[in-house]
């Protein structure tokens, strides 16, 4: 019996000891915890209410460069530097607008649209924040507003000059920079906004760490280097990664070579290391004997190698992952300078802000179909690119391309579509099928009788 309350004190004794520790460790971490809060609270105090305590802060991003950029939508584009997808491996999963008035909207790019009748008051206030795959949050810009004043702007602009592609010269570039892809396109994150559009190509520009001066290969500056994406996200969540095995081309006419390989140091030579997978440098030549460079990255494919002479209308490779990046995507950067090392080992290229000439790219389909219910019938639709004097036709109801257009129906209760553009009617009424493909669409209207 003695034994028995011998250990039943022990046990008692051992159980006090244990909470007490416990106890204060846990006063120890809510301290810390709420010393975190209180310095979280003072740097984000205008979209910290108490929810959003103990989240990651991206101090590494800083400055996130929000700014705003119009377009022929009418629209105000809210744009901040993305957590760029070159940056280890399943780190950010999206992006998350914070609203002053409490709402919270998913974004998987890192830009919001504001339409005139989305504000409140004549104003609205919007914050961002970036979402981890492991669920965590990160507050990432203040509070940013756009007002009524925004709008007037717009329609300023629209009244004096159109809201389109642009092409001009950049320091020690004399000729047309093309956009390397087909179809329309908008560029975030530039100095030039005056070349956005409404379309679906997104030109990111870093203004990352990552690309630092010194980032890109060979130690290049890339700083004002742009990842070059297709993503249907706004359309459906699967529309993803239409640009997968897309070709690319030429920014303009030149020779493909290697880079640091105009010093005629061939062991000074580089090849692109295994973090940038296919990549290629092409030289271009100024009227007046001068050189300027463009490099691509990330390639699936490559078509063209060193020697070989190309024009803004040749295919010289596929859109890809390879090398460090966890998505489809082009890396471009225009640089200005020399191709080689200067004595102490520093690449002499330095990449340029540019804007980029459209290349023109449409897309036909059945204006109109009938369609019996239960009956499938075939839409067709096919696309005209030109770059240049150079033509390509897409038809756009073949496997060739099927991984890059997708189709979509207006009312799936009344005519849904396949991959390959063929309608089937459901229900007595009236739905469009619209197809996208690099940019662009069209759009069939489609009756279904009995």
């Amino acid at each position: 019996m003695k034994n028995v309350k011998a250990f039943f004190k022990f046990w008692v004794l051992y159980v006090t000891i244990v909470f007490l520790l416990s106890s204060q460790l846990f006063s120890d971490v809510m301290h810390d915890n709420q010393n975190e809060s209180s310095q979280f609270e003072n740097k984000y105090a205008s979209i910290n209410d108490g929810q959003y305590d103990n989240l990651i802060v991206l101090k590494s991003y800083a400055p996130i460069y929000p700014h705003k950029t119009y377009n022929d939508r009418k629209k105000v584009s809210i744009v901040f530097s993305r957590i760029p997808c070159d940056v280890g491996y399943d780190l950010v999963a999206g992006y998350e607008a914070i609203f002053a008035d409490g709402r919270i909207l998913f974004l998987e790019h890192n830009y919001i649209d504001v339409s005139e009748g989305d504000l409140v008051n004549g104003e609205l206030d919007v914050a961002f924040r970036a979402v981890f795959y492991n669920g965590e949050r990160g507050n990432i810009t203040e509070f940013i507003k756009v007002t009524q004043d925004d709008f007037n702007v717009i329609g300023e602009i629209i009244q004096g000059e159109h809201l389109g592609e642009a092409s001009v010269s950049a320091n020690g570039i004399s000729s047309t920079v093309y956009a390397p892809i087909m179809g329309s396109f908008k560029i975030f994150g530039s100095s030039d906004n005056s070349n956005a559009t409404s379309q679906e190509w997104s030109f990111w520009q870093h203004k990352s760490y990552y690309h630092k001066k010194g980032g890109g290969i060979g130690g290049a500056d890339d700083t004002n280097a742009w990842d070059i994406s297709l993503n249907l996200w706004s359309i459906s969540s699967s529309a993803t990664d239409l640009d997968q095995n897309m070709d690319f081309f030429p920014v303009a006419s030149g020779m493909v070579v290697k880079w640091y390989a105009d010093d005629n140091n061939l062991n000074n030579d580089i090849s692109p290391s295994s973090n940038n997978g296919n990549a290629i440098l092409i030289k271009h030549t100024n009227s007046d004997g001068s050189n300027w460079w463009s490099g691509y990255i990330h390639a699936s494919t490559l078509y063209v190698k060193v020697g070989d002479v190309v024009t803004v209308g040749t295919k010289i490779g596929k859109i890809g992952k390879t090398g460090k990046t966890n998505n489809n995507h082009l890396h471009l950067a225009v640089y200005t300078g020399e191709n080689k090392k200067d004595l102490s080992g520093n690449s002499l290229l330095e990449s340029t802000d540019i804007s980029f000439a459209g290349t023109s790219l449409s897309i036909s389909s059945t204006s109109s179909i009938t369609a019996k219910k239960g009956k499938r019938q075939k839409i067709t639709a096919t696309a005209i690119g030109t770059r240049d004097s150079t033509t390509f036709n897409y038809d756009l109801n073949s496997r060739t391309y099927y991984k890059n257009y997708w189709w979509i129906s207006s009312n799936r209760s009344m005519a849904k579509v396949d991959g390959y553009g063929n309608v089937t009617g459901i229900s007595s009424g009236v739905a469009n099928i619209t197809v996208y493909f690099s940019g662009e669409k069209a759009t069939t209207n489609v009756t279904v009788t009995e």
